[in-house]
């Protein structure tokens, strides 16, 4: 069939698809377009159902545990995810959520958020990434428990210690509120209270975030945040500038609260 024959061939499909509608039959555009069936959901969109799309999951498969909050056997795991991504699968017999923190091998990621508890070689089920920033049902905020020191000294205990964290990419929000009444490990010592980071960050030796301290007969002031290695943060007095030290938090009512971001590594 030469290119003439084709336009007087489509244009006879035309004009009986105006003839069905001119006698209110309903059309079948299909045969004109080229399309042989309507095609399911998940073949349109390469194999995701369009209720996962909406909100904002992507399924995966084959994924397994190699050792507490990695994974491994992961297809593209160093091209397909980013450090930020967000993650969920089932986990003794439990919904799990996860922030990828690193793709250091070709199939393995590591994740902070919940815990796995699987032994090594689980096989994860109902396994789904996203790289929304909000995908429904993820929770955003993780609670996490840092380790205080002060060096040649003792490090405060509190009867409340809330510390949550989240992430947006590569940007780490850490928040912690710290109070006590009674009781408890004073602090004591010259040098500064040191609190461990839940993500590794990029970079070191410098200043971020605000908060606030005090207790009772003592030291009450505005604090900032400093990043004095990867992996932990001190604070330090706005007024002054030094250093929140083991000393200032060693009265029964002693209270001690921050937020910051950083960036991760």
């Amino acid at each position: 069939m030469n290119f003439e024959e084709k336009i007087i061939e489509r244009l006879k499909r035309l004009e009986r698809e105006v003839e069905r509608l001119r006698v209110k039959e309903s059309p079948d555009m299909s045969s004109y377009l080229g399309i042989t069936a309507k095609a399911a959901d998940s073949a349109k969109l390469g194999g995701v159902n369009a209720s996962d799309l909406l909100s904002g999951w992507i399924p995966a498969s084959g994924w397994k545990i190699y050792q507490t909050n990695w994974v491994n056997n992961v297809t593209g795991a160093q091209t397909l995810y980013s450090v930020g991504d967000k993650i969920k699968f089932t986990e003794g017999g439990s919904t799990k959520y996860f922030y990828v923190v690193s793709a250091p091998t070709p199939d393995s990621l590591k994740l902070v958020g919940d815990t796995t508890v699987g032994a090594a070689g689980t096989v994860l089920t109902n396994i789904y990434y996203s790289h929304a920033t909000s995908p429904v049902g993820f929770p955003q905020w993780f609670d996490y428990t840092p380790i205080l020191t002060v060096s040649g000294g003792t490090a405060p205990t509190y009867s409340e210690f809330v510390n949550r964290y989240c992430m947006v990419g590569k940007m780490v929000t850490v928040t912690g509120h710290w109070y006590n009444t009674s009781g408890g490990t004073a602090g004591a010592g010259t040098n500064p209270i040191i609190t461990t980071l839940p993500i590794t960050a990029a970079d070191r030796d410098y200043f971020t975030g605000s908060g606030f301290m005090y207790q009772v007969g003592g030291l009450t002031t505005g604090i900032f945040i400093y990043m004095n290695s990867t992996t932990q943060a001190g604070f330090n007095q706005i007024t002054m500038g030094a250093y929140i030290a083991g000393n200032d938090q060693s009265n029964a009512t002693r209270y001690l609260s921050a937020t910051f971001t950083y960036e991760a590594a």
